[in-house]
């Protein structure tokens, strides 16, 4: 009787503790939630990239075509004044841009200019493949 008598304290024992030994172990598993990689200035970035995609303009580049040795840029403007074709490299951000720092004036409001793809630039050739196009007034 003695023995039944131990065998049942032991498994009310066991009972009695079993939840704070699974509440133990599932305090420990509670997963971390990461953060978030990009700060407030990224997220602000995005809107206002996306705000610059998504909006609607009389001027447009409407193609550019890379050659072997030559950059062809197609496109369009309304309005008066004078245009000019904005080439800006990969460094600079199009939505910070005001002003482009390598310009061509555009002579009709409908236009194809054909430019060397690769040009001299600070000493170092650079290949106009990786410029941005947009047209300035």
């Amino acid at each position: 009787m003695r023995k039944a008598y131990i065998e049942s304290f032991i498994i009310l024992l066991f009972l009695s503790c079993c939840p704070f030994i699974v509440s133990s172990c599932h305090e420990e598993e509670k997963e971390e939630i990461p953060e978030s990689p990009f700060d407030e200035e990224d997220i602000q970035h995005e809107q206002d990239l996306n705000a610059y995609l998504g909006k609607s303009y009389s001027c447009k580049i409407s193609q550019v075509s890379v050659m072997e040795s030559s950059v062809c840029v197609t496109g369009e403007y309304t309005g008066e004044g004078n245009f000019f074709l904005g080439e800006i490299p990969p460094y600079l951000d199009i939505i910070d841009v005001k002003k482009a720092p390598y310009k061509l004036k555009l002579e009709d409001s409908s236009f194809e200019i054909k430019l060397e793809r690769y040009v001299e630039r600070d000493g170092a050739l650079y290949d106009r493949l990786l410029s941005k196009w947009a047209i300035y007034l």
